[in-house]
């Protein structure tokens, strides 16, 4: 029997041969990143670690966003995960949102984001942290941290550097401008991009992109990501 997982905000299953996929599951908050969907990806990624026939994993959002990123209502009041002096919040970074970056980099099959829609914040870093990013019209990207007079706590700051590069980074912090996909593509956020508003047309695009890799002989990341 396939792999699955899920709890009240992730959901894991086996979507197509060698190929699963994780799905952001609460909707109602833009799937925000709450500690449900914390703990379910480092779960979830260490068990398919050792799942032989996982080869690819593809990351969504449920419904028309891929995620709105950390609960902004917490951190303009310092509540819950970040309240507290600046001592008690890195612990709670660590014990919380950084759970995520760690379990990624140690995964060593590829990740997909498939942004299904906006990717915000730490949802955006989200999709940094993967392997692959695929989007079409209605993808978009907001660095937000500077509204709330905040940095990324999640690692953000080194992961969009790294993909995009120091200017563009700046741009997008400092600005907080929202990207649309095809300016996506246009920066390196999007490693591809389909000029089209249709989900289905996404899938394909993804399709595509797991068939090429399926073929390959080279399942784990073995490229060095640090320049």
């Amino acid at each position: 029997m396939a792999y699955q997982f899920q709890n009240a905000h992730l959901k894991v299953f086996l979507r197509s041969p060698n190929v699963y996929q994780m799905t952001l599951n609460n909707p109602a908050q833009k799937n925000a990143l709450s500690m449900d969907i914390v703990r379910g990806l480092e779960t979830a990624l260490m068990e398919l670690e050792l799942v032989e026939d996982c080869r690819v994993v593809l990351i969504i959002g449920e419904g028309d966003a891929f995620s709105a990123g950390g609960d902004v209502k917490a951190m303009s009041e310092q509540s819950g995960m970040f309240a507290g002096d600046p001592f008690t919040l890195k612990e709670n970074y660590h014990r919380g949102i950084q759970r995520i970056p760690r379990a990624m980099e140690n995964f060593s099959k590829p990740i997909i984001a498939v942004l299904n829609g906006a990717a915000v914040g730490a949802g955006a870093d989200l999709s940094l942290m993967c392997d692959l990013r695929i989007g079409y019209n209605k993808s978009s990207f907001l660095e937000s941290f500077q509204h709330l007079g905040l940095i990324p706590g999640d690692g953000g700051a080194f992961f969009l550097q790294r993909v995009v590069g120091y200017s563009k980074a700046m741009e997008m912090f400092l600005l907080s401008e929202k990207i649309s996909g095809e300016r996506a593509y246009d920066f390196g956020l999007l490693n591809r991009f389909v000029n089209s508003d249709r989900i289905e047309d996404l899938w394909a695009e993804v399709d595509l992109a797991t068939n090429l890799l399926l073929k390959g002989h080279l399942w784990h990341k073995n490229l060095p990501k640090d320049p």
